[in-house]
This record gives C-alpha cells, structure tokens and sequence, in this order.
C-alpha cells in the first residue's frame, strides 16, 4: 500500500513537471515547429502519468466513483507518444531530408495507434465482431444476388475480429519500432553534428529518450510482446525512473544547454519558482512536525511555542530563498545566458583584433557556435572594390556582393539586419538572388560606421531552423557596430603600418642619397669650394658632384630633378650614374650634358626632366668652361660686384640629340661663382614675397670676401630669418667656388 501511494504521487508529480515543461516550451516560441511538436510529445507523456496516478487512486478508493472504461479509452490516446517521439528525432536538430522531400509524412505516422485506438474503443472484444457476422439479418435484403457482397463483408469483419484479439498484445511491437527508429535517427544526427554546444544538446536528449523509453520497452512492451509475467509493481518502478531520468536530461539540457533557445530569464525563473515551492513545502512540512511536537511536549503552553517558531519560519525564509536564487546562478550560471553571453564576450573580442584574417576567423567561428548557425560570411572589400568572403567549404564557391548592386544599396540605407526574402523583394536581382540561396545566406547585416559600408555580415538559418528572436537581431547590430569599428581600426593600423614602412624605405633612401651626394669637397691650392643640401622632404630631387679629372682639371656640376621624393630622388641617382660614366671620359663640358640628355630622353617619360649645369675648371689656364642645361644663371662676384653668368640651352631629358653650347670664363683670384638651384630664389616669406635673385645678388655684394664656408652658412641663416622656418617648400642647393 505504501509503495502503491509512493508511485502514485511521484506519478502525480512527475505529470504536472511534464505538463509545465510543455508548456514552457511551446510558450517560448509557438510559432517554432520543434517547440511545438516537442510541447506535445511532452503532453502525452504527461497524460500517461497523471492518468496512471488515477487508476492507482481508483483502485485504492472506493469513493471515487469513475468509470474505468473512460479512464483506459483515454489511456489508449497517450501512445501517440510514439508517432510523435519519431516525428521529433525527424525533426531535431534539423529537419529530415526525408520530411522536406515528403512533408505530409507525418499523417500516416499516427494511423497504427489511430487504428488500434478505435478497435478498442469501439468493439469491446472480438467475439462482438463475430456476433456481427453471425447475425441473420445482415443485408437481408440485398438477396442472392447481393450475396458475394455480404460475403466479403463478412470476411472483413472476421479479419478485424482477427485483429481485435491479437493486435493488442502485438501492438507494443508496433510502438518498439517507433522508439528503435526515433533513436537511430537521432544517433544519426548526433554523429552528423559538428558544434560542441548542439552536441551537448543532442548528447543528454539523446540519452533522456534512450532511458526513458528503454525503461518502459522493458516494463511494459516486452513482456507484453514476450508474454512475461511480472511482479505489478517491478514495470512501474522502472518506469518511475526512467520519467525522472528522462525530465532531468530534458531539464538540464534546457538549463544549463540552452536546448531550444528558452531564454534565461524564463529559464532562471522556473528554476527558483521550482526551488522555491520545494523550499515552502519543506518549510510547511518542518512547521507541521515542530507544531506537533509542541503540542505532546508543551500541552496548553504550546501556542507561544508555535508563535516564536512562526517568527522564526517567517524571518529566516526570505534569507533561505536568496541563498536558494544565489546557489542556482552558482550551480548554472555558466549555461543560463550562453549564447547571448558569447554575443556581447563577442562584440568585445573583435575590438581588439587587428588581423583581417583573425578577425574572419574569430567571427565565423564565434557566430557558428553561440546561434548555431548552418554558415556565416564576413564579407570584406575586396581588390575589385566588391564584397567578397571565401568559400565555407574547400570544395564551395567564394560568395561576393557586388558594391554597386541594388542589394547592398538598400543594405546601406537600412544599416540594420535585413532578411534575403526581404532584401531582394525590394529590388529584384535574379542572378544575386540565387546565389545568396547557393549559398544558404538567410540574414545579411551591414558593416556601418562613420556614414561608411565597411563591410557585409552574411549568415545562414540556425541548425535547429528556429527562428532570431528579438535580443539576438539587437545583439547582431550590436555585434556588427563593433565589427565595423574593429574594419576601421585594421584600416587604420594598416595606413599607419604602411606609413612607418613608408618612413623606414624613405629614411633608407634618404641615407643612399646623401651617400651618393660627395662625402668630401675638392681641396686645392688654386681654389676652394663649400656646399649646403637641404632636401624639403626626407628625399630631395637636387643634385650636385664633383669629378677630379685630372691634377689640373676639376668638373663641378649641379642639377634640379623635376619632382621630389622617392621619384625625384631615383632621377637624381640615375643622372649621378650618367654624369659619372660621362665626365669622367669626356673633358668637353658640352660632350657630357649631351651625352646625359641622350640617355634621359631615351629612359624616362616625357613629363620628367632636369634642370643642369656643369663646369670644368682648368687650374693652368684659369679658365672655367661650362655647358648651363636649363639651370639658375650662376652669380659671380668679382672686386665687390655680382653679375650674373648668362646662357642657357634646352634642359635635359625632353629631347635626344639636343645641341648643347659650351661657354668659357677666364676667372682671377679672388672670383666667386655661386651656383644654386631655385629652392633658394623661390623661398617665400609669409607674405608669399619671393627671396628673389636680387636679394641673393645683394647678399653676396655683401659677403662675397669671406671664406667660402661662411659665406654659405651665412646664406642658409639669412634664408631662415626671411622665411621664418627651417624647413623649406623646396629643395635646396648651394654650390660655392672661390678661386684662389
């Protein structure tokens, strides 16, 4: 007896969890399939437990007064349990192959237990089938003619008294074949899956129905198959725990697995609702046995015994129930917000990524596994311009957005998550169309910031094909806001590593330069020569050399490069390379422009050319012959007086085979010739007036008896003082020779 009313209240027990869970499942998302054939599954196995409870309640009572006819026709409804559980397996994690190419599969599903339902709710053994068979009257008249028909009628009623007597001890077979083929194609699913955390899902739902059903296929379906008598209560005890094991796997799954998406709060608060209704029971439980031990112990003094302890039962219930709340956070903390706990530790991961390449990877991955999502594409400019990802799979195809199609437009106004059924019933595009469904795209999200599309968030149906909820679309925005930061962070690391790549190449270039520039001047003891190279970039186009031709022949030479920078610079080491070949077989100032122009002309493009100037002095005759390109009029100062040196012919590098004229100027001791590119007579000052050749004319009336390096360093601090900055527009050469 005592056993019997055990069973009865865990039966109870078990069938309002069951109910409740049904109910929470189908709550959460009634518009899911899963959650609604789930729902159901969990009714009917509620169904069968209350209804057992009942039968134990009417075997033990005899006030309660029910027909037991109605209680076992309504028992007979509950085997739709196992249509359903296969309907489930065909259904969880992901729709059948079998389902989506035969969706009405599920009618036929329910016909075995349909059929055996109405057998036994309408004939109430077979011999009543018989007795309709025997009967004289039937079809009396139809006549002889009519009697094939009565025959085959007669057949068919003898077939279905047939199977009236044998189909319920045979029909558990029927039910043993709905439980072997739900697990096998949720053993089969379970091996197909690749996310870990759908794997736990699967994992602990899986081995819930395995327990659960295994345990009643062995109580109840195989000794009614096998005809094995058994002790009454040994099938209820195994099914007793097989409901249990089978409601903790589903229960934890939800908890602690997030199985079908169940959201945290619902799921928390059906934790300490439960937690809680268990605490007060035990509380009313404790207060009914103190209350009565107060009663035998304290007689007529036992109501402020009862008083004190209604105090304490009072005060210390609320600190025992957020003991409660703070254990459960504690015990599941860790699977109660999951997947929108990965979302947000997500969005603040990929701020600090600064890699393309790991940020892709970071993402599809993060993404994949949080929503368990079938693929996910961050679409990144590519070269063309368009948004492109790699292919999902090494044997796929890569999948790209074209920048300038209708879709990304639209993508680009919304800048919020929009679905592909959506996006493309705006502006069709037939062909994009189809290949976003090639490539199982459901959801794309744009990559704004600062009014610019970064990038394109492409991501496919959830495993399981249940729908985005609310907080997971402004998760997505949110993820995809921070993304679209961390795009603009990796452009910007990626300018300013292309910069310091930049500044090191230049700092090099800057050093070659000023190595190919002389590393010392001329001496001698007819003449004397000072030079100043400041570039206006950390590379200048100017250039200037000296070649000692001979004991009495000195070439000088100077030149401006169109450009500056790195461009520049490459000009002037391959006019170095040039004059250098040139001068140094050739004592013909004229032959070694001429010969600098040939080659120029033929090597470099139309619109780059070089202003040039080069002079050989003979230290015998005092003769300086030169050959000016182009260049700046040099300055000679001779007895306090500054004239300029004319005569110029076509610069170099337009036109091969140009004719270049060679000049020649008889020089006296104390001659200055200053030679400078236009960096100097250009310098401005702020209000944009030129330095100008006159000022320079006057600067050397004025300075021209001083020793050639002070002259020069005189220069550049007067070039400061009227420009008021040290760093000049343009490049800057001075070239000074002083005859001794």
């Amino acid at each position: 007896m005592l056993l019997q009313n055990l069973l009865t209240v865990i039966y109870f027990a078990c069938g309002i969890f069951l109910f409740l869970l049904a109910w929470l499942i189908v709550r959460e998302n009634p518009r899911q399939t899963i959650n609604r054939i789930l729902s159901v599954l969990l009714f009917f196995a509620a169904i069968a437990t209350v209804l057992t409870a009942f039968g134990f309640l009417i075997e033990e009572s005899t006030s309660i007064n029910l027909d037991r006819t109605t209680l076992n026709i309504a028992f007979i409804a509950w085997q739709l349990f196992f249509p359903q559980l296969f309907l489930f397996a065909l259904v969880f994690p992901s729709q059948s192959k079998i389902l989506k190419s035969h969706p009405r599969l599920y009618i036929p599903l329910y016909l075995p237990p349909v059929i055996h339902m109405l057998l036994l709710s309408v004939f109430d053994s077979s011999a009543g089938i018989v007795g309709l068979i025997d009967t004289k009257n039937l079809l009396p008249a139809l006549g002889i003619i009519f009697e094939p028909v009565r025959l085959v009628i007669g057949f068919f009623l003898y077939a279905l008294s047939l199977l009236r007597e044998y189909h319920s001890e045979y029909f558990g077979f029927v039910n043993l074949l709905y439980i072997g083929a739900a697990l096998m194609i949720m053993h089969i699913s379970y091996a197909r899956i690749t996310s870990p955390r759908l794997r736990s899902q699967i994992r602990l739902v899986l081995w819930g129905v395995r327990v659960s059903t295994g345990l009643y296929a062995i109580s109840f379906l195989l000794p009614e198959i096998l005809r094995i008598e058994m002790v009454w209560w040994h099938p209820h005890v195994l099914t007793v725990i097989g409901l249990i094991l089978g409601i903790i796997a589903i229960t934890w799954a939800i908890i602690r697995h997030q199985f079908l998406e169940i959201q945290y709060i619902i799921r928390r608060g059906f934790i300490v609702s439960a937690t809680s209704g268990l605490l007060a029971g035990g509380y009313l439980l404790f207060y009914g046995q103190v209350n009565r031990l107060a009663r035998l112990v304290f007689n007529d003094n036992a109501s402020l015994v009862q008083a004190l302890l209604l105090i304490f039962t009072v005060i210390a219930f609320q600190p025992v129930l957020n003991l409660v709340e703070w254990a459960v956070d504690r015990l599941f903390g860790k699977g109660l917000g999951d997947s929108q706990a990965a979302l947000r530790q997500l969005s603040h991961e990929v701020l600090t990524l600064l890699d393309p390449v790991q940020l892709r990877e970071r993402i599809v991955n993060g993404l994949s596994e949080s929503m368990l999502l079938e693929v996910v594409y961050l679409l990144l400019p590519s070269r063309n311009d368009d948004f492109e990802a790699p292919a999902a799979t090494e044997t796929g195809k890569a999948y790209s957005l074209p920048r300038h199609s209708d879709a990304v437009s639209i993508l680009y106004e919304e800048r919020r998550p929009v679905y592909v059924s959506e996006l493309f019933l705006q502006k069709k595009d037939d062909e994009l169309f189809r290949e976003t469904l090639r490539q199982r795209v459901h959801l794309l999200v744009p990559l704004c910031h600062r009014g610019r599309l970064l990038g394109v968030l492409a991501i496919g149906r959830k495993i399981t094909h249940t729908s985005f909820s609310y907080e997971e679309m402004n998760l997505l925005s949110l993820l995809a806001d921070q993304v679209a930061i961390t795009l603009e962070n990796i452009q910007l690391a990626v300018e300013k590593l292309e910069k310091e790549r930049y500044e090191k190449e230049v700092a090099v270039a800057r050093e070659i330069q000023q190595l190919l520039l002389p590393q010392c001047l001329p001496e001698s003891a007819a003449f004397e020569v000072a030079a100043l190279n400041i570039p206006s970039r950390e590379i200048g186009g100017d250039f200037y050399d000296f070649v000692e031709i001979s004991d009495n022949l000195t070439g000088l030479a100077i030149g401006d490069v169109s450009g500056k920078g790195i461009p520049g610079a490459i000009l002037m080491s391959n006019l170095q390379a040039v004059f250098r070949a040139n001068a140094m077989q050739n004592t013909a100032p004229q032959t070694v422009v001429s010969k600098v122009n040939d080659h120029l002309a033929s090597s470099i493009s139309p619109e780059k050319f070089v202003t040039f100037f080069y002079g050989i002095f003979d230290t015998r005759k005092q003769i300086f012959a030169f050959t000016n390109a182009g260049h700046n009029f040099p300055l000679l100062y001779r007895k306090q007086s500054v004239e300029m040196v004319p005569g110029a012919d076509l610069i170099v590098g337009v036109r091969p085979h140009s004719e270049y004229r060679q000049q020649k100027l008889k020089v006296r001791t104390g001659d200055v010739l200053l030679l400078y590119t236009d960096g100097i007579t250009e310098a401005l000052d702020d209000a944009e007036s030129l330095y100008g050749e006159k000022r320079l004319s006057e600067f050397l009336q004025q300075n021209g008896h001083l020793p050639a390096n002070e002259i020069i360093q005189k220069l550049h601090t007067d070039l400061i003082n009227y420009t008021g900055q040290t760093q000049f527009s343009d490049d800057l050469t001075i070239v000074l020779f002083r005859v001794k």
